[in-house]
């Protein structure tokens, strides 16, 4: 077990139980890592929580930790195929391990709800959806980001 991979999922847990939500925490924890200042990206991941605005998307969670790979790698000439590869090879490992954990890539796979649908919060709210299966798409995208990260590093 890493412990700074541990210490960056912990903070996106401690986020995640404050007043951020799945994305937000997972982006914010990994910037965090990558000594990137999270608010210097304002609140671009806000919208990726709930499955994308409660739109029947990909778990925000995920996204976030995407958002993360794609920020840190900060590839600036378009033309650098390589890195694009590298990126897009990193990003598809990381969604098929998250979904070998946590059993689905979208938030209703993994919440049991379809949020975009009429009484879809209302009934994910009251049957306490969220706060039973999203804290595990949590840690396992913010585990996995990190891990990618410390891997970079070497």
């Amino acid at each position: 077990m890493d412990k700074a991979v541990e210490k960056v999922v912990e903070r996106a847990g401690s986020l995640f139980e404050g007043d951020f939500n799945c994305a937000e925490s997972v982006l914010t924890a990994l910037l965090e890592a990558a000594d990137l200042n999270p608010e210097d990206y304002g609140s671009v991941a806000t919208p990726f929580g709930g499955g994308i605005g409660y739109s029947d998307l990909t778990c925000g969670a995920l996204s976030a930790a995407v958002l993360a790979l794609g920020l840190t790698l900060q590839r600036r000439n378009p033309a650098d195929s390589a890195a694009k590869q590298n990126l897009y090879d990193e990003v598809r490992q990381l969604t098929a391990d998250f979904r070998g954990a946590v059993g689905a890539t979208s938030c209703t796979g993994i919440l049991g709800e379809n949020l975009s649908l009429p009484g879809g919060r209302e009934r994910a709210k009251a049957n306490g959806l969220s706060d039973k299966n999203c804290p595990r798409a949590v840690e396992v995208a913010t585990r996995l980001g990190a891990e990618i990260l410390r891997e970079r590093q070497k």
